[in-house]
Order: C-alpha cells, then structure tokens, then sequence
C-alpha cells in the first residue's frame, strides 16, 4: 500500500468511483507478466465491476491480486504561483482512488445482468435498448457467456493533493493565478468549476480575493455575499427560481431554463452566508468575437447591496470573456445598471438581427 500524505474520506472516495466512467486496472495474466486495461466500469454491491470475454486477457486475473486506480485532475498549478523563479514548485491538485484486492468472477446470473445493464445506463442513458435480464431471450446467452468480473472495496485508499502543504495565502493566490492565466482551451475550459471544487473540498480556506463580494453593509457576516465562478449542478433549480418570473423568462419553461444553465460555458452566482444561492448571470461566447449575457438575476432581499454589480464583474473577469471583443445584452429596464459596467446601445446604423426559431 502506498504511503498517503493527503487521505481523503472513504465517502468521498467512493463517489469519485461511482461517477467514474472507466478504470484503469493492473492485472497479473497466465504468463505472470503484468498488464494493464482500461475499463468500463460501474460499482454494484460494494465491489468495482466491469466485463470481459472468458478467453480474454482481463479475465485471466480472476483469482489474482489486482489494483484498481480512477483520478480526477482539478488544476495543473505553474510553478510562478509560488515561486517568480523556480520550476520547482509546479504541482498537480487531483483527487485519486486505488482498490486493491483479488479479482473475482461474478456467476449470479442475475447480478451479472444488473451489472450489464447497470453499464448501459451509464454509457447509454437514453436508452433505447431492452433493459438486460438475466432470463430475457435476447439476452440469456448473452449473460451466460460472457464474463462479470469484480474487485472488492475492501481495501480503498483515497487520496486528495489539494495543496494542504501550502499556506492558506499561497492557495488563494494559486486559485487567483488559475483564474487569471488563461493562456489556452486546456486552461479555460471547466476551470470555473474545478477551481469551486478544490473550495468544497477546502471549506476552511479565506475567500479569494477574485470571489469576495460587495463590502459588507454592517459589521455583521449576515450581510456578506460570496461569489461563486460556477454554481453546483445542484443549484440549478435555485438559479432557474431566480429568473424564472422575469419578463424575459415569460414563454420560457423551468426545463428549458435549467438546461440553458447547465450547458452554458459561463455561470457565476452569489452565496450568501449560509451558502444559499441569492444570485446568477450566465452567458454564451465563442471566446474571441462575442459573447452574449443571459439571464441576470438578483434574491430582491439582496438588491441594492451592490451584489449584481459584484457578479457581472465576476462574470467579465471569466477567462471566456475577458477577452473577447464584443459583449452584447438586452434589457428593458436596466440600461442604467449596466451602462456603469460600460455597456452602451447599439448604433442606430446596426443591421437588423435575423432569427431561426427552431422549436
């Protein structure tokens, strides 16, 4: 077993399993020689499984210690985050899982069909198959000549690298030098998101300097906002209530509002103290020529606190807009509230706009 300077809680570890869509497995062949397979994989019944042919190679481990691994890469960290100088000092945060155990082979016919189906679901979630049973014609065959191999979680190691070797100064001022980089897609692409899951993961970390919201209006955390530069998938539905009853949103339904959120490259909000989402804005861009505002809300308790301002700030600082020539939005009533962040009409000599409804 590997020494583990970052454990990370069996929990948590077995989430990062159960949302992995494949594996990578070390196994010991006939030959005694070594191999390793990259797998599909799901886990059923406390044990990470995956199929094989009966005369393949993989199922020549069964009976044989086996190691299983499933990573998450959150940020490749450069060196000049901590150091003007040195090369030393880049790192990788990730979180990791191994399993080690013995293969084994699953003869239940019907666990062997929940696994397969379990595996479609997965790689097929739309369906449009016959769901797998053991005894169903289309599939009895099937289910008996194939192999279900499985590897126990009994012995599981997770592992979180989060920077737990660093000041809390020298993170914030990694997660500030993450956002603001933006050098190329592989930087700008998601890191919204990863840069929010190293914070859930860290919760005892200070706010970002790049995520504290508007000053505080009385000396009272009560009244503090934190921003967020991507809301939780979870949180959507909270963002959808935000906007939902907003002129804009009239003919929009909560489905097609959800979705507009969650496939949207740019989505910040605002948290108050309790972590409740108290607001959102979203945009679409090509990170280049244009972008297009979406969809800015603000909970009425928290107007005028200076919070919409704090976000679209936020939301202009995004690695996909900051740099991006023009950013275009729509208003009817708040031209005011977005001339102070140096939006102006359009040209009365603009060309008209043409549009393709399509549903």
């Amino acid at each position: 077993m590997r020494t583990n300077r970052f454990p990370w809680p069996r929990e948590q570890a077995l989430a990062l399993l159960a949302a992995a869509d494949t594996a990578h497995f070390a196994l010991t062949g006939d030959d005694g020689q070594p191999m390793l397979r990259c797998v599909h994989v799901v886990v059923d019944d406390d044990a990470l499984c995956f199929h094989a042919s009966p005369v393949g190679n993989k199922s020549q481990g069964v009976g044989r210690s086996a190691v299983a691994a499933v990573e998450r890469v959150l940020a490749i960290v450069p060196s000049y985050a901590f150091d003007p100088e040195r090369a030393c000092p880049a790192t990788t945060w990730y979180q990791s899982v191994q399993v080690r155990g013995v293969l084994e082979r699953i003869e239940d016919p019907p666990r062997k069909a929940r696994v397969l189906q379990r595996l479609m679901e997965r790689l097929q979630p739309e369906g449009g198959h016959v769901p797998i049973e053991a005894e169903h014609p289309l599939y009895r065959r099937v289910v008996a000549g194939l192999d279900v191999l499985a590897l126990p979680l009994t012995e599981l190691d997770g592992r979180a690298k989060l920077g737990q070797n660093r000041s809390d100064e020298q993170i914030c001022r990694a997660l500030t030098w993450l956002w603001t980089r933006a050098i190329g897609p592989a930087d700008t692409l998601g890191i919204d998101a990863r840069i929010e899951a190293i914070l859930d993961a860290r919760p005892e970390l200070p706010i970002p300097e790049f995520l504290r919201g508007p000053t505080a209006i009385e000396a009272d955390s009560s009244n503090l906002a934190r921003l967020c530069c991507r809301p939780r998938d979870t949180e959507v539905d909270t963002a959808v209530a935000l906007v939902e009853h907003e002129y804009w949103n009239v003919t929009t339904s909560p489905e097609t509002s959800r979705l507009a959120h969650l496939r949207s490259p740019v989505w910040v909000g605002a948290r108050d103290h309790a972590g409740q989402l108290i607001a959102t804005a979203r945009a679409s861009t090509d990170g280049a020529k244009h972008a297009w505002v979406y969809d800015v809300a603000v909970d009425p308790r928290w107007r005028g606190r200076g919070v919409g301002r704090a976000l679209l700030r936020l939301l202009l600082d995004h690695p996909l807009i900051r740099e991006v020539h023009s950013v275009h939005l729509q208003t009817r009533d708040a031209a005011g509230f977005y001339a102070q962040l140096g939006f102006v009409p359009y040209p009365s000599e603009t060309p008209r706009r043409h549009v393709r409804i399509q549903a």
